[in-house]
């Protein structure tokens, strides 16, 4: 047969938007007079612009906007999925997630000057969530690379198991950061680029945190991980 048949869920254009507001919570207003499906904005370095993830020209796309919400621009224009980017500490490159080498989700990064990307991860696990170190010497990302997706205990339903992974930006010094076996994810950088904090659950609770009511919050933490030495501190965050 040449035809298949599928369903497609997605918000309308709208939907799913960004806004602009003080630090106090004030002035809240739409960031983008023409808006549609956009989503994970990150501001650039000098706080002028910001970057985000948009579907209003069919593919998910990186574009770049100025903060008062002028002066839009598509950075990628590629059929594959660009979402997730974050700068690198002097405004000049970003990182970002993309399917464009296979179907799995890499990091490539970006020269905003040329527009010139190139791939800094590959292989068969995805790759996701980046960000750039303050001293620019590390890119931080979570990955599921390496994991057998275990079956949950007495379920049908795979476990996605993923670790806090290190890079250079130009492609060197791999190294696992997370102990494996578990789930780390979002890393962000301390500001003086010693720490990594993560928020970390057990692999079981992977599945509980799906449930309407989870049976075992308490099986999610805030950790910090020393970069140097790879030891981990669960940070106080509170129930949830």
């Amino acid at each position: 047969p040449s035809n298949i048949v599928f369903a497609r869920v997605f918000p309308q254009p709208g939907q799913l938007g960004l806004f602009i507001a003080a630090a106090d919570g004030t002035d809240e207003h739409p960031l983008l007079a023409a808006r549609d499906a956009d989503y994970d904005a990150t501001w650039s370095p000098d706080g002028r612009s910001i970057v985000f993830t948009s579907e209003r020209d069919g593919s998910a796309d990186l574009y770049q906007v100025a903060a008062d919400g002028s002066g839009l621009e598509r950075l990628t224009e590629s059929p594959a999925y660009d979402d997730q980017a974050a700068f690198s500490p002097d405004g000049q490159q970003l990182v970002f997630v993309t399917t464009r080498n296979g179907g799995t989700a890499d990091l490539w990064t970006m020269d905003l000057q040329t527009r010139r990307a190139r791939a800094l991860t590959s292989g068969s696990g995805g790759d996701f969530r980046p960000a750039w170190s303050p001293d620019g010497k590390w890119i931080a990302f979570s990955s599921d690379r390496g994991s057998t997706m275990p079956f949950g205990h007495g379920r049908w339903e795979r476990l996605q198991l993923a670790d806090v992974y290190l890079i250079h930006a130009d492609g060197s010094g791999l190294k696992r950061l997370s102990p494996h076996g578990n789930f780390c994810g979002s890393p962000k950088w301390a500001a003086d680029s010693r720490r990594v904090i993560a928020y970390c659950m057990t692999a079981e609770y992977t599945l509980d945190a799906r449930r309407p009511v989870p049976e075992h919050p308490e099986d999610t933490r805030i950790v910090a991980f020393d970069v140097a030495t790879g030891s981990a501190a669960d940070l106080p965050s509170g129930p949830g």
